[in-house]
């Protein structure tokens, strides 16, 4: 089983927005007009500089804070539909003579999986073809062959990551 990864921290996702050089920029220029007209302007060209200043720093903060926001949502729904998936993606496996539904990383070696071309089974594992009806698997990412291989007692092997197209097994 894969080790679970730990989640992102939000102020994480902060210190990556404040890494990006518009950010940067905005916040050189709202400085560099704070320090430059703030001490060298005068009367009315101060309150500018600091009213100018104060819209660029809650322009940047707000940016930096909706898009790390996105981010943060972003990984925790990611996470969420993963384990989602995980627990509804179940394979009927036979293990010790007894029928059992298990997810894939429950799968051992030594287990008769079954699979049809109507759940459109993704072959989760590797195996070989014990008993089947017009089994054909699209194998097309792995082989680049375009059209789906029919599985026999001549060719009886199941490749992980391969669709059922057709038949059962």
């Amino acid at each position: 089983k894969f080790e679970t990864r730990t989640l992102t921290p939000y102020w994480h996702y902060v210190k990556d927005q404040l890494k990006e050089k518009i950010i940067l920029l905005l916040l050189f220029m709202a400085t560099l007009e704070l320090v430059i007209k703030g001490i060298f302007g005068h009367g009315m060209e101060r309150t500018e500089a600091i009213a100018e200043s104060a819209v660029l720093y809650i322009t940047v903060t707000l940016i930096v804070n909706i898009a790390a926001i996105l981010d943060w949502k972003r990984e925790r729904m990611f996470e969420a539909l993963t384990k989602r998936l995980a627990s509804s993606n179940l394979r009927f496996i036979v293990r010790d003579g007894q029928q059992l539904t298990v997810t894939d990383e429950q799968i051992c070696v030594g287990d008769i999986v079954s699979f049809n071309a109507h759940m459109a089974s993704i072959i989760s594992c590797d195996g070989i073809l014990l008993s089947g009806q017009e089994v054909k698997c699209d194998e097309s990412a792995l082989t680049g062959e375009p059209e789906p291989i029919g599985k026999s007692s001549q060719m009886p092997f199941m490749i992980s990551g391969t669709t059922v197209n057709s038949g059962n097994g």
